[in-house]
């Protein structure tokens, strides 16, 4: 999970803080990532002011299976806003 003030806000970048769940904006979702999801890497484009996540998705069946994913945001410190790509 990631906080939202460990992100971009108004263009800043706002350090670690404790998380609560109160302050999470990205967790796990869906059978892809009923492990964990990790490891994430935040890219800004002014062109359409959107931010781009690519994390690692991690699925628990017989094995743990780690799989590269993406999910993009106008708004990355609102939950909702983030979209999963796959």
């Amino acid at each position: 999970s990631y906080a939202k003030d460990n992100l971009f806000k108004n263009n800043k970048y706002f350090g670690l803080t404790n998380v609560n769940q109160n302050s999470i904006i990205f967790q796990k979702n869906g059978k892809l990532e009923d492990y964990a999801v990790e490891d994430p890497r935040i890219a800004y484009n002014k062109n359409d002011q959107t931010y781009y996540m690519f994390y690692s998705a991690v699925q628990n069946e017989e094995k743990i299976i780690s799989r590269l994913a993406l999910a993009t945001s106008k708004h990355p410190w609102i939950a909702s806003e983030w979209q999963r790509h796959g």
